[in-house]
């Protein structure tokens, strides 16, 4: 349930246009291990089925980027601790989401 800033938050989310909005509601999962895996597909299925019901004019916007680094030639990949198998279903999943991305840049205060 949305608290008042929540949906203060979200009044002025609606009232931007354009590159603003689309970084407002650029979401950053840091790590493409299980749990930044699992909070990127969480967050997305709450997007696409509960906000998306409420502010449908504004899931287009949204974007979510999970950032695993990639210093190995073999880690590049989520999820690469476990089968290749598993690691490609989970890329392409994202791939079918269309809003998640993978990027392997690091991540600096």
């Amino acid at each position: 349930m949305f608290s008042y800033l929540s949906w203060y938050g979200m009044w002025h989310v609606m009232q931007q246009c354009g590159d603003e909005r689309k970084k407002l509601l650029t979401f950053v999962v840091v790590g493409g291990r299980p749990t930044g895996v699992e909070v990127a597909a969480e967050l997305y299925d709450m997007i696409e089925c509960d906000l998306a019901k409420l502010y449908p004019n504004i899931v287009k916007d949204v974007s979510i980027q999970v950032v695993e680094l990639m210093d190995h030639v073999l880690m590049d990949h989520v999820l690469s601790m476990y089968d290749m198998a598993i690691s490609n279903y989970t890329a392409e999943q994202f791939k079918c989401a269309g809003s998640v991305r993978v990027c392997g840049p690091r991540v600096s205060p």
